[in-house]
């Protein structure tokens, strides 16, 4: 007993310790967030403003726990997580997919965002590539680096000899309009954005064989900086679902019906 009451004593301590994460904000009076160009998450507009679902929700969340100045770094997709460990930054604010991979080296905040997986394709080629898709007939694919479409794809063999690795979206796109892809395998709103923008060019669809997979997106901090998660946590469920976030948000094409509350994923 005298042991388990020790054990519980600093268990209680380890919890409830100051890890000294919130309060370098406080005292700095500055959040720094990473983020990669993908939009809708995350972009930057024709004056060189960060926008996008992920920063527009971050900037509520910031707000409401009283941190003003926000300071972003862009960095490829790939190094995100990283990166963070590396200090270059507080937390990611990407639209980042929580995976188990990536739940072991950062602490998620809670889910934001339920999406499924799309593909961006030439117009008029959807019925001849979903049906290439689904009896895995030869394919060319585009993914970004270390997205989870990337994941998908390595993991069914009949992909590998066709995948293309890219650094970003943008790269993707321009595979795909090239024809050096046969398609480019990213987030369903993603796809769809492209799609929308150059409608004479391209066409999006969920991703045959894994489009009812639900990805759930959230936040991302160090594993040690658990009192500035915790804030951020606190200050999220405020603002997650609000009228403020639902108008924050809408401009790049979500509304509530993409909310994770209420949403698992799916095998």
């Amino acid at each position: 007993m005298a042991v388990a009451l020790v054990l519980a004593v600093l268990l209680g301590w380890w919890h409830g310790r100051d890890d000294g994460s919130l309060q370098r904000i406080r005292e700095s009076g500055v959040l720094r967030i990473g983020y990669a160009v993908e939009a809708p998450y995350a972009y930057l507009s024709g004056s060189g403003e960060v926008i996008g679902e992920s920063p527009a929700t971050a900037r509520l969340i910031a707000a409401a726990m009283g941190v003003e100045r926000l300071e972003w770094v862009l960095v490829p997709f790939s190094h995100l997580i990283a990166d963070l460990q590396e200090g270059r930054f507080d937390l990611i604010a990407a639209g980042l997919f929580i995976t188990e991979e990536r739940g072991s080296q950062v602490r998620f905040s809670s889910p934001v965002l339920a999406i499924r997986s799309g593909v961006l394709l030439r117009r008029g080629e959807q019925e001849s590539l979903r049906e290439r898709l689904l009896t895995a007939m030869p394919v060319s694919l585009a993914v970004v680096e270390g997205a989870v479409e990337h994941q998908w794809a390595w993991l069914r063999p009949e992909f590998r000899p066709g995948l293309v690795v890219v650094p970003d979206a943008l790269s993707g796109q321009v595979a795909v309009a090239s024809r050096e892809v046969d398609a480019l395998a990213l987030s369903w709103p993603a796809t769809r954005l492209m799609a929308a923008a150059a409608p004479a060019t391209f066409e999006a669809m969920l991703l045959p064989g894994a489009g009812e997979t639900v990805n759930l997106t959230a936040f991302a901090f160090r594993p040690r900086d658990l009192s500035l998660q915790q804030a951020w946590e606190r200050a999220q469920r405020q603002v997650i679902g609000s009228s403020a976030h639902l108008a924050a948000i809408a401009p790049y094409g979500f509304t509530q019906v993409d909310l994770a509350a209420g949403k698992e994923t799916a095998d």
